[in-house]
């Protein structure tokens, strides 16, 4: 979390400098969850992804009311049927069993799990920079 935060400050700095030619972005943590080797179904020279969750992070370094704007370390408890001495659930792995259907079997199959930041920079080109006559 601490490395998207610096990374959004940066490309927040960016954004608002007219100086500067990127004029917006996007930030995300895609983390994938790979096979364990021992898994029948796993694969020597494959990605072994058994599963997948994309988080958006544009703008995590922003304070909003003090709340961190993405689901990833929001502190709350994503259990569906939380009871008084109930588990407590990040929201990784709500996803996991809940939207990606991946059941418990299948969660016990999870060797490791890789996040990835990706940026994408986004810049407008004024078109009076580039000679478009045909020659």
């Amino acid at each position: 979390m601490t490395e998207a935060i610096v990374v959004d400050q940066a490309l927040q700095a960016r954004k608002h400098d007219p100086a500067d030619p990127m004029n917006d972005y996007e930030l995300e943590a895609v983390i994938s969850y790979h096979l364990r080797q021992d898994d029948p179904a796993y694969r020597e020279h494959d990605d072994n992804i058994l599963a997948e969750q994309t988080e958006y992070l544009t703008g995590i370094s922003l304070d909003a009311d003090g709340r961190i704007r993405t689901l990833l370390a929001d502190g709350q408890n994503h259990n569906d049927h939380p009871e008084p001495e109930g588990e407590t659930h990040c929201w990784l792995y709500h996803d996991l069993y809940d939207h990606r259907n991946l059941d418990w079997a299948g969660i016990l199959r999870i060797g490791s799990v890789r996040p990835d930041i990706k940026v994408v920079q986004q810049y407008l080109v004024n078109m009076h920079c580039f000679d478009l006559s045909v020659s």
